[in-house]
């Protein structure tokens, strides 16, 4: 694995970037070290250093204990796809900030805006995490996806129906922003919708929708449901957001009242 050193590095700094958007250059560092025997059941940790610079130590006995038989290229690339992950994550987290539309709610996703965009911050990163054997997530885990995308839709649901509600929809806006939330809920969500957009309308266009915002990402996994019917369809609330948002419920009684008294001074007119 020392000898391999630069093709570990080059191979984990492409998949890093491969779902960066292009527009403007993101520089990261991020310290890799390998160990042994790590505590807990996960392959990799991530600390944070006394420079600030954050580094990940690799459990070399998980990330490659169960590729016994696979060729030496094979375990390179599993050690390199889990740096790929945490150095995009990193590099993902500087491209956001620097992002107006990462970085200010859309008013347009109105009180959606909370949930909609945690999934789509937290989708890309999760998807390094995700066994390359499952790909496509549409066609090998389907069934979880659309239940997982289901649970989005009826999570979206509750967040509409509290528009008049300040007291619920402060407890949800709570729970999405729980850590735990944001990667066993909103990554899986967004892994899928993620893989959703690459398989149906390719890598370019999730480069381009993550480059415009939560609100671009949406609407590019609406586009490839439409066309494709291996993936679960948003729900209306979801849709309706999308495309304008919903009349609240007092201007839309006013718009017909104007409507019924424009119809009766019309017909005095006659």
């Amino acid at each position: 694995i020392t000898a391999r050193q630069s093709d570990i590095v080059r191979l984990a700094s492409i998949r890093a970037a491969s779902l960066l958007p292009g527009d403007r250059p993101v520089s990261v560092r991020l310290d890799v070290f390998l160990s042994f025997g790590l505590a807990g059941l996960g392959d990799h940790i991530v600390l944070k250093g006394e420079n600030g610079r954050e580094a990940i130590v690799i459990d070399l006995s998980r990330a490659i204990g169960d590729s016994e038989g696979e060729p030496l290229d094979s375990r390179i690339s599993r050690i390199a796809r889990v740096i790929a992950g945490e150095a995009f994550r990193e590099a993902w987290s500087e491209y956001r900030k620097g992002d107006p539309a990462w970085q200010h709610p859309d008013p347009q996703l109105g009180q959606l805006d909370v949930l909609l965009r945690a999934v789509a911050e937290a989708g890309p990163v999760a998807l390094y995490s995700v066994d390359e054997n499952f790909f496509p997530l549409s066609v090998w885990l389907k069934d979880p996806m659309r239940r997982s995308v289901e649970d989005l839709n009826r999570r979206a649901d509750r967040f509409a129906e509290a528009a008049e509600n300040l007291e619920r929809r402060m407890d949800l806006m709570a729970e999405v922003k729980r850590s735990e939330f944001m990667g066993r809920v909103a990554g899986q969500d967004g892994a899928y919708l993620v893989d959703g957009i690459v398989q149906t309308a390719g890598l370019p266009a999730l480069r381009q929708a993550l480059q415009a915002g939560p609100r671009a990402f949406f609407e590019a996994y609406d586009r490839a449901a439409a066309s494709n019917k291996n993936l679960a369809p948003l729900s209306k609330s979801i849709r309706e957001h999308l495309e304008g948002g919903p009349a609240h419920p007092v201007a839309k009684h006013a718009a017909s009242k104007a409507y019924a008294g424009a119809d009766a001074n019309a017909g005095q007119s006659e």
